[in-house]
């Protein structure tokens, strides 16, 4: 059975795109068969898939990049996701000079996740934190509250460390593992 795993965020600019790149690596360095979708108009994910990956016939992880923003496809995708066994990551970053952008719009899109009313498997994940900062768990609760859970793992900043593979590779396996993709 295909698991999905969609990366959904009300915002650009939440490294949903790099994640799922990141991701599709890690799954295929572990020998697993994953494909992926891309929602968003940029394309930046789906771009990368044609150009270097292979399409599976038979696929064990479909990973969605989705429009940063809440719209009627988001919504429909969401609930589709449901009848399939699947992981949804709503990934949070640093705000900057003190604002809780990336915090106040995770807590909408899990009010909105919330508000479909069927029962959804989904995860915060930090990213973009500090290589050598420690995961904020202040708004564990609130998070928990609405029916996500927290990942435990955090995920550097990806384009600022790509050349310490290892840490990133590391953690990246981590993630999955705690999502159950691994």
């Amino acid at each position: 059975m295909t698991i999905h795993v969609a990366l959904i965020s009300g915002k650009g600019g939440s490294n949903k795109s790099t994640l799922c790149k990141c991701l599709h690596k890690t799954l295929r360095q572990n020998d697993i068969n994953v494909w992926g979708d891309d929602n968003d108009p940029q394309q930046h994910f789906m771009n990368y898939l044609n150009k270097n990956a292979i399409e599976p016939n038979q696929k064990d992880v479909m990973i969605y990049d989705t429009l940063g923003a809440w719209t009627s496809v988001n919504r429909d995708f969401i609930k589709a996701l449901q009848n399939h066994q699947h992981v949804i990551i709503i990934p949070v970053g640093e705000s900057d000079d003190g604002c809780n952008d990336e915090y106040l719009e995770a807590i909408k899109m899990l009010e909105r996740i919330k508000e479909l009313d069927g029962v959804f498997n989904v995860y915060v994940l930090y990213s973009s934190l500090h290589h050598a900062a420690k995961r904020p768990t202040k708004d564990d609760e609130t998070f928990n509250k609405l029916g996500a859970k927290v990942i435990n793992t955090f995920i550097p900043r990806l384009n600022k460390y790509k050349y310490q593979k290892i840490l990133k590779d590391k953690k990246l396996n981590e993630v999955l593992k705690e999502v159950g993709v691994l």
